[in-house]
C-alpha cells in the first residue's frame, strides 16, 4: 500500500469543507492503493462550537498557537501585514516539525498540502526541500481570485502571486477544484507547465442522501444553507421581505430558513429582517441535520458575489444538486456554478451581470409559491448522469491516478 501524507491548515472540524473533500479521500483512496495520513492543526479554544472530527485515515493534530480570538486577531493582522492572508501562518513552525516526525515514523511516498488557508503551503515546500518527497498543491479554493480576504493593497497583491510562484514552482503537481480556476491560473502563470496542472472537483457523496426523509412543511420553504460571510450580500433576503409586504398570503404561507455561520454585520440585519418577516435562522446544524433541512427546501437559494464573476464556485452547489431541489442561484452566466446547474438540469440561474438579482428572486419566489399553492410545484429532473460526473469516487479515482503519476 502506497502512503500519501495531507497536510491541512483547517482544524478539521464538523461541516467544513476541508474535512468533508479530505475525509472522503481517505476513505476512497485505499480502494485504489494508497492509504492517508492527515495532519492540522489544534481546534482553537474559541470555536467550541465547531465539533472536532476523526478522519478516516489517521490523524494527527499539532500545536497551533492563536487559541483565544484575541491572538487570532493579532495574527491575522500580521498574516496581512507579510503578504499571507491567514492567521494559521503561526502554526508553520509546528506544522513543519510534526510534518517531518510523521514523515520518519508513517515514511509516506508524497505529500500533498491542501489550502485555504494558503499559508500551509510552505510548510510543503519545506518539507519536500528537507525530506525530498515529491509534494502538491491542493487548491480547495482559488488564491488569487479570492476576494474575501479583507484588507488589501497593491502591494498585498504582488505578495500573493510572489508566494503562489515561489510555493507552485517546486511542486511536482498542482490541483485546482474547478476548470474556470485551472484555466485561470494556467493565464496567471503561462510558463507553468500545463501538463502539471489538474481540476479534480470537491464533489459529493452520494451515499449521504439515500436515506433522508424529510419534514413535509405546511408551507412554502426557501433555504439559505451555508455560511454567510461579509462578501456576500442579503439582497436574497430583501426579496423575500418585500414579497411578504406585497403579498400577505405569501407571508402567511412562506417560510425562509437558514442554517450555518452567519458573520457580522448579517447577523444583526438577518435578527432584524425576522422581526419584519417569517425569516428563521438556525445556526450551526451537525451535517446529517442539515443535509434533512436542506432536502426540506422547496426552493434552495445561492447568492453571488459579482466581483468575483466566472471564478465562482462553492461546494453547496453539489449537495444542493444531489438533494433534487430546485436551485435559485444568482450568478455569473458562465461561472462554474452556473455550469454545473445547467449541466444537471437543477435549478434556475438570475445572470448578476445582466440582471437585478432582487426583481429576479422577487419574480420566481412568486412564481413558486403560486405553483406550489396551486399543487403544481415540483422539483427539477435532475440529470443523474450529468451528476454522476461529481462524486467524490470520481475525485478520488482522479487523484489516485495523479499519485500514481507523480510517485
Amino acid at each position: 500500500m502506497n502512503r500519501l501524507l495531507i497536510i491541512s491548515g483547517d482544524p478539521h472540524t464538523e461541516n467544513a469543507t476541508g474535512h468533508i473533500r479530505l475525509d472522503s479521500f481517505a476513505g476512497l483512496l485505499p480502494a485504489f492503493g494508497w492509504e492517508t495520513t492527515l495532519l492540522c492543526p489544534q481546534t482553537p479554544r474559541w470555536e467550541k462550537d465547531r465539533k472536532p472530527m476523526p478522519h478516516r485515515g489517521g490523524i494527527y493534530r499539532a500545536f497551533a498557537p492563536c487559541q483565544t480570538p484575541k491572538a487570532a486577531g493579532k495574527a491575522t493582522i500580521a498574516a496581512q501585514l507579510m503578504g499571507l492572508e491567514d492567521r494559521q501562518m503561526a502554526w508553520i513552525p509546528s506544522a513543519i516539525k510534526a510534518g517531518s516526525k510523521i514523515i520518519e515514523w508513517k515514511k509516506p511516498d508524497i505529500v500533498m498540502v491542501s489550502g485555504p488557508p494558503f499559508s500551509t503551503g510552505l510548510v510543503g515546500l519545506r518539507l519536500k526541500r528537507k525530506h525530498g518527497l515529491p509534494f502538491i498543491m491542493d487548491y480547495r479554493d482559488t488564491w488569487i481570485d479570492n476576494i474575501g480576504r479583507g484588507r488589501e493593497t497593491t502591494l498585498h497583491q504582488k505578495w500573493y502571486y510572489d508566494r503562489e510562484a515561489k510555493i507552485d514552482a517546486e511542486a511536482d503537481a498542482v490541483i485546482h477544484a474547478t476548470e474556470i480556476w485551472r484555466q485561470n491560473y494556467l493565464k496567471r502563470y503561462p510558463d507553468y507547465p500545463p501538463e502539471k496542472v489538474h481540476e479534480i472537483p470537491n464533489g459529493y457523496e452520494p451515499e449521504d442522501y439515500f436515506d433522508i426523509k424529510p419534514a413535509e412543511p405546511p408551507y412554502f420553504m426557501v433555504g439559505y444553507i451555508g455560511t454567510l460571510t461579509p462578501a456576500y450580500d442579503l439582497k436574497f433576503l430583501s426579496a423575500y421581505k418585500t414579497v411578504c409586504d406585497l403579498l400577505k398570503p405569501f407571508k402567511e404561507n412562506s417560510r425562509f430558513v437558514m442554517a450555518g455561520r452567519v458573520y457580522p454585520p448579517h447577523d444583526s440585519a438577518i435578527e432584524h429582517l425576522s422581526r419584519e418577516a417569517p425569516i428563521l435562522h438556525i445556526g450551526l446544524l451537525p451535517r446529517q441535520e442539515a443535509i434533512e433541512l436542506t432536502a426540506a427546501c422547496h426552493l434552495l437559494v445561492y447568492h453571488g458575489v459579482p466581483e468575483m464573476g466566472k471564478t465562482e464556485m462553492s461546494s453547496r452547489i453539489y449537495e444542493y444538486a444531489a438533494i433534487g431541489q430546485r436551485i435559485l442561484a444568482a450568478v455569473h452566466s458562465e461561472s462554474e456554478i452556473a455550469n454545473i446547474i445547467k449541466q444537471t438540469n437543477s435549478g434556475e440561474i438570475i445572470p448578476l451581470e445582466t440582471t437585478d438579482p432582487i426583481a429576479g428572486y422577487m419574480s420566481r419566489y412568486t412564481a413558486h409559491w403560486e405553483a406550489w399553492q396551486s399543487g403544481s410545484y415540483e422539483p427539477c429532473k435532475k440529470n443523474d448522469d450529468a451528476l454522476n460526473d461529481y462524486t467524490r469516487a470520481m475525485a478520488a479515482q482522479k487523484l489516485a491516478l495523479l499519485l500514481n503519476e507523480v510517485r
